[in-house]
């Protein structure tokens, strides 16, 4: 859980700086990209993850199986991180509904910014579960690979 807190403040600040960044910069790239793809991405990486994850745990019960070892925690996690990009999208049709309210645009100070900022902190979150995704498959291949410099 405090590795969770520490990631999302990690992933706030990078936010904060970025549009900070942006507005110094006076650029609205990452703003509009964000607005008209976020949810796009999302639902890709699920797509390209939750393969990933398949194949991972089916790679995980051979290895259980051939060498004895328990690995629930870990296909505990990564159903886990399934969930969270369902979270991550909800959370995104969310902050979206609410940064494009006229209520909320004109009750809120500085709603651009913080929801800017949130929708940022999103899309980083979702890239680092591709990348914890990615990292288990590789370390499955360097597994494998000693596995095979053994025999």
């Amino acid at each position: 859980m405090i590795d969770q807190l520490k990631n999302i403040s990690m992933y706030i600040t990078i936010s904060i700086i970025l549009t900070l960044l942006s507005i110094l910069l006076k650029s609205s790239y990452i703003s509009s990209f964000l607005d008209t793809n976020l949810v796009l991405i999302i639902i890709a990486l699920m797509a390209i993850n939750t393969t990933t994850t398949s194949i991972i745990m089916t790679k995980l019960r051979e290895i259980a199986e051939q060498y004895g070892n328990d690995f629930n925690t870990t296909m505990h996690e990564m159903r886990k991180s399934v969930c969270e990009q369902v979270w991550l999208l909800i959370t995104s049709f969310l902050l979206f509904i609410l940064k494009h309210s006229i209520v909320v645009q004109e009750n809120v100070p500085y709603y651009n910014f913080i929801f800017d900022v949130l929708i940022l902190s999103i899309f980083c979150f979702a890239v680092h579960i591709l990348y914890d995704t990615a990292d288990a498959a590789f370390i499955i291949l360097k597994f494998e690979s000693k596995q095979d410099d053994h025999d």
